[in-house]
C-alpha cells in the first residue's frame, strides 16, 4: 500500500512495475482528505504594472483549461468546478477514472495544516512520529519535543502577528 498524494499518480502510471488503484482516505465517519497546494501572491508594494502583470499570470495559470492540463500531465486535483468541464479532463477521467478519487473527495476536504515555517514544524513532527517505534520513554520524549517545537512556533507567530496589529 501508498499513501501518498494525488500528484503521484501520473508518475505511478508511467513507472509502477505492478497494478494498482486508488481509494479515497479513510475518515472517522466518512472518507475524508486534506487539500493544499502552493500559493500565487501579488505583493501590494509592487509597482502599478506588476501587479497587472502577476494578475493576468494568475488569471492564466488558474484558468479551467490550464488547471486541466496540469491536473492530467501531474494528477494533482483540478481545484475548480470549470476545469472539470473541459473536454480535455473529461477524456482524460474515461481514460483513468482514478483520477476522479481525488476529485470526488473535495465536499469532504479539509485545509492542509500550515504554520510558520511549515516544512522545519512538519520535520520535526514527522521525526518525532517515526521515533515513536522504538522504547516508550523515547517514544514520549520526541512526541514532547515535537509539541514544544510547535508550540514555540506557534507562539513566535501569535507574538509576529500581534506586533503587526499594534505597531
Amino acid at each position: 500500500m501508498i499513501w501518498t498524494t494525488t500528484g503521484n499518480l501520473t508518475n505511478l502510471q508511467a513507472n509502477a512495475k505492478f497494478d494498482f488503484g486508488l481509494a479515497p482516505y479513510p475518515g472517522k465517519v466518512a472518507p475524508a482528505s486534506v487539500l493544499g497546494g502552493g500559493n500565487l501572491y501579488i505583493f501590494k508594494k509592487a509597482p502599478a504594472a506588476e501587479k497587472e502583470a502577476a494578475l493576468k499570470f494568475v488569471k492564466f495559470l488558474t484558468s479551467d483549461e490550464i488547471l486541466a492540463d496540469w491536473s492530467i500531465n501531474t494528477g494533482y486535483v483540478a481545484p475548480r468546478d470549470g476545469a472539470w468541464n473541459t473536454a480535455a479532463l473529461k477524456a482524460y477521467a474515461v481514460k483513468v477514472p482514478e483520477i476522479l478519487v481525488a476529485r470526488d473527495q473535495i465536499p469532504v476536504s479539509v485545509p492542509e495544516w500550515s504554520t510558520h515555517e511549515n516544512a522545519r514544524t512538519g520535520k520535526v513532527l514527522n521525526d518525532a512520529l517515526a521515533g515513536t517505534y522504538g522504547d516508550d520513554a523515547i517514544r514520549y520524549s520526541l512526541l514532547v519535543v515535537a509539541l514544544c517545537t510547535m508550540m514555540a512556533g506557534l507562539c513566535f507567530l501569535a507574538a509576529s502577528f500581534c506586533r503587526t496589529r499594534t505597531a
